[in-house]
């Protein structure tokens, strides 16, 4: 990222840091004390608190943060980026029919994910002279016209959706690419970082029920490379790091909680990036990586989890 970028991407989740807290005085807390009765068995009233912000923040992550994220950067190495594009055309309706039996299909486990020969059948039915053409209509998270390959439809999600997304985004997928077939048109699901240490390790089952995970997914690094270039995760990663003396203070094991919610109060834009540390215990490492580990999986196990503290969904 040049220096434009990354004040772009700073500024955004600084905003996003800013607009995403909100104050509790003593009724607020007694309020969600009563309204979350069995809380109390593992959260103390700051635990409580930084829970409610966490769940609120996660849902404005997916709305509004990643797919804002993901123009900033994207619009450094292309001029047409656009979110949330909405494209409209004709297709046979043979096609439409197909798509909506391959999602069926793979729903019921039918059939097995193939990205290949699923295009191959959707655009193969398309082939047999003259058919009833039906209007369809797909709307991309993020759209980049003149992406390098083809044009490139985004929808980004959760690593963890559920059968009735993953359903519903294959045949965005599939429906776009059927749209655009001339084009060499390029469709991904993104998912904005990855809950595992590598995406060898990557094992939701319901995502791999429907999806190919080799060809219709990028996964963290993957998603912020593609649309940017190589290093563009780290380079992310820099920029949520934006106090690097900061965040120890907070990591630290044994830091207390009021600690960091003291410091949300004081500089939130630094601190709200650390939803993590203020509901989680101190524990900064995850179970089975304490101690120095060298080794490349050790690096990649620690790397998605300081990714998954800033992203917690």
């Amino acid at each position: 990222m040049n220096s434009t970028t990354r004040q772009a991407v700073y500024d955004l989740l600084k905003s996003f840091a800013q607009q995403s807290v909100k104050r509790y005085g003593p009724q607020d807390i007694e309020e969600l004390k009563q309204a979350h009765p069995f809380h109390k068995l593992f959260l103390n009233d700051a635990g409580l608190i930084a829970a409610k912000r966490e769940r609120s923040a996660v849902t404005r992550m997916g709305m509004f943060l990643f797919p804002r994220l993901a123009k900033s950067i994207a619009s450094e190495r292309y001029q047409q980026v656009i979110l949330e594009h909405k494209m409209q055309g004709l297709i046979a309706k043979s096609t439409v029919d197909a798509i909506a039996r391959i999602a069926r299909e793979l729903r019921s486990g039918q059939r097995r994910p193939n990205h290949a020969a699923e295009l191959a059948e959707v655009l193969h039915v398309d082939d047999h002279g003259d058919q009833e053409m039906v209007s369809v209509r797909v709307i991309a998270d993020i759209f980049i016209g003149d992406f390098e390959r083809g044009p490139l439809f985004v929808e980004i999600k959760t690593p963890k959706p559920n059968l009735d997304i993953g359903a519903a985004t294959k045949q965005k997928i599939l429906t776009f690419l059927a749209l655009r077939a001339r084009d060499n048109p390029q469709a991904y699901v993104a998912f904005p970082y990855n809950p595992y240490p590598t995406r060898a390790d990557y094992s939701h089952s319901l995502t791999k029920k429907i999806m190919d995970v080799r060809d219709e997914i990028l996964i963290g690094e993957e998603f912020w490379d593609t649309i940017g270039s190589t290093g563009t995760f780290d380079q992310l990663l820099e920029v949520i790091e934006v106090d690097a003396k900061y965040r120890k203070r907070l990591a630290a094991p044994g830091a207390p909680m009021h600690l960091a919610l003291q410091a949300v109060a004081q500089e939130p834009a630094v601190a709200e990036v650390e939803l993590c540390v203020v509901a989680r215990p101190s524990q900064v490492e995850p179970p089975g990586l304490a101690g120095e580990r060298s080794d490349e999986r050790g690096r990649q196990a620690r790397r998605a989890f300081a990714v998954g503290n800033f992203f917690w969904l």
